[in-house]
């Protein structure tokens, strides 16, 4: 029952899983901390990517656009395209619309108003078209479907032309930033490993004065004062003191004890002594008896009077003596 019961383990215990908790969650803030930043980081690189792209191309658009070669167009956005994974979506559009080159010509005809999938992506599009001045859109959460999209106006002689709208996908920072997280777990999960160590080392060393006193008042209790054992002083700090008056009160208290000992031997000692006094009075009276008649019968051994006289006196005053010896 102690075992599912935190208020009855012991206080190494409590000590060692509160330096695990705590070493395991300060690991997990850090580690979701430097995810977060580094999962914006790549967030703002990979925006600022999207944005120089799509300028680069509405730098050497209007040419090809008063030009009406589709072609080159194609051509630039094919280039910048490849060997890219993370181009998802490149587009130039006229001013009112219009497909002029798109990285997926068979579903965005040359020359057809471009048509977005949905609501989000028609207002998006309709921003892009309105806009004069070039900005990223950021789209989606921590998720491998979002994207940053850059989008730069076409001028030619401050006449506005049309749209460069380049979106990269953020699949790969996605999986590295995974990666990322999984080596924090791994990383705390050995911080909690070796922290646990050096938690239980601390909290037994912590803990083992306290266990001493423990001990010590557990023998005062069943009055063994002989097996105190002094609790060991090292560092001077709160729990050394407390040991330090532990020892103290506890050698006062095995000197008192010894001295209450002492008294009581003496005690015993002196009424041993009277119970003596009053056995060698009890029996001198007789023996002093016994020793005249005794010297009496060895100076008349043929007067058959006092040997009738003197022997039941011996013999009372021997089993006198030995009722007083018993």
């Amino acid at each position: 029952m102690s075992v599912v019961n935190p208020k009855k383990w012991s206080l190494a215990v409590k000590f060692s899983l509160t330096f695990i908790f705590v070493v395991a969650f300060v690991g997990f803030l850090i580690g979701a901390v430097m995810v977060g930043q580094e999962w914006s980081r790549s967030h703002q690189i990979l925006g600022e990517k999207a944005l120089l792209l799509s300028e680069s191309i509405a730098k050497i658009a209007p040419k090809a656009i008063l030009r009406k070669d589709f072609w080159a167009l194609y051509q630039s956005l094919k280039n910048i395209g490849s060997g890219k994974q993370d181009i998802s979506s490149a587009m130039i559009l006229d001013a009112d619309g219009v497909v002029l080159a798109h990285l997926d010509p068979a579903n965005n005809p040359l020359g057809q108003v471009f048509i977005p999938q949905d609501q989000k992506e028609n207002k998006l599009n309709r921003h892009a078209l309105e806009s004069r001045e070039p900005f990223t859109i950021s789209i989606g959460g921590f998720n491998q479907d979002s994207f940053q999209e850059g989008v730069a106006p076409i001028f030619s002689d401050q006449k506005y032309l049309g749209v460069v709208r380049v979106r990269l996908s953020v699949a790969q920072i996605y999986e590295e930033t995974w990666g990322a997280v999984f080596l924090v777990i791994v990383m705390v999960f050995f911080f909690v490993m070796v922290g646990s160590a050096l938690g239980i080392l601390i909290s037994r060393q912590m803990v083992k004065p306290l266990a001493q006193v423990t001990s010590g008042l557990e023998a005062v209790g069943r009055g063994e004062m002989s097996e105190f054992i002094p609790v060991s002083v090292s560092s001077g700090d709160e729990i050394d003191r407390l040991s330090q008056t532990f020892n103290q009160i506890m050698m006062e208290l095995a000197e008192k004890k010894q001295l209450e000992e002492e008294i009581a031997m003496s005690q015993k000692l002196v009424a041993l002594g009277r119970i003596t006094a009053g056995v060698a009075h009890e029996v001198n009276n007789p023996l002093a008896g016994l020793l005249n008649c005794i010297d009496t019968l060895r100076n008349h051994p043929d007067n058959p009077k006092l040997i009738k006289r003197y022997l039941p006196i011996i013999d009372q005053g021997l089993h006198r003596i030995k009722d007083i010896v018993q």
